[in-house]
C-alpha cells in the first residue's frame, strides 16, 4: 500500500475534511472561519495561474473545498475510473508545502449550503463549467465561509513521516511554529 492509500485508509476514510497549509491555520483560527476568499495572493492558491475564468470550480461557485472519502473508498478503483484525478497533488499534502493540517468537518454541523462530491459534479455538469477544475466525486463544497465550530478535530502530517499527529487547535500556533 502506498502513502496515499495508507493515509486515506488510516485517517480520511469515512470522513469529511478540509486541508490547509499549516501557516494558514493561524489566520483561520483568528477569523473563526475557513473563508471562501481568504486574504491570500492567487499565486499562493491552487489552480489560479490561468486567472478567474479557470479558477477551481468550488471557488467559482463561492464555496470552500471539502473532501469526502466514503467508508468503502478504493484508491485503485477511483484512479481507474477517473484517471485524470491527481490525488498526490494534495494527499497527504501538497508537495510544495511539505506538510499539511487536515481539519475534520462534522457533517451534522452543516446546513443546506453543503454540497456532496456527487452534487458538486452534478452542478459542474449542469452549469457546463468545464474550464473549472475539481476533484470528481471526492471534492465536496460548503457554499460560503465555514465556521470553525463545524471542525471536530485536526491533525498535522509532515513530509517523510508516517506520523499523523492529532493537534489541539487551541495550541496550534505553538505546535506549528
Amino acid at each position: 500500500m502506498n502513502t496515499i492509500e495508507t493515509f486515506i485508509k488510516e485517517k480520511l476514510q469515512g470522513g469529511l475534511w478540509h486541508t490547509t497549509n499549516p501557516e494558514r491555520l493561524e489566520t483561520i483560527l483568528k477569523d473563526g472561519f475557513i473563508k471562501v476568499e481568504p486574504n491570500l495572493l492567487d499565486s499562493d492558491r491552487w489552480g489560479t495561474a490561468r486567472g478567474p475564468a479557470y479558477y477551481p470550480f468550488v471557488r467559482y461557485i463561492g464555496g470552500v473545498s471539502l473532501f469526502e472519502f466514503p467508508p468503502d473508498f478504493d484508491v485503485a478503483a477511483y484512479e481507474k475510473e477517473i484517471p485524470t484525478a491527481s490525488l498526490g497533488q494534495f494527499i497527504p499534502f501538497r508537495p510544495s508545502w511539505g506538510r499539511a493540517v487536515w481539519l475534520k468537518v462534522d457533517r451534522a454541523a452543516l446546513d443546506h449550503r453543503f454540497l456532496s462530491g456527487k452534487e458538486v459534479r452534478q452542478r459542474w455538469n449542469e452549469s457546463q463549467a468545464y474550464r473549472h477544475k475539481f476533484i470528481a466525486e471526492l471534492e465536496a463544497a460548503y457554499l460560503g465561509d465555514l465556521s470553525m465550530r463545524a471542525i471536530s478535530k485536526a491533525f498535522l502530517v509532515e513530509g517523510g513521516k508516517q506520523d499523523w499527529s492529532e493537534i489541539d487547535l487551541r495550541d496550534a500556533p505553538r505546535i506549528l511554529a
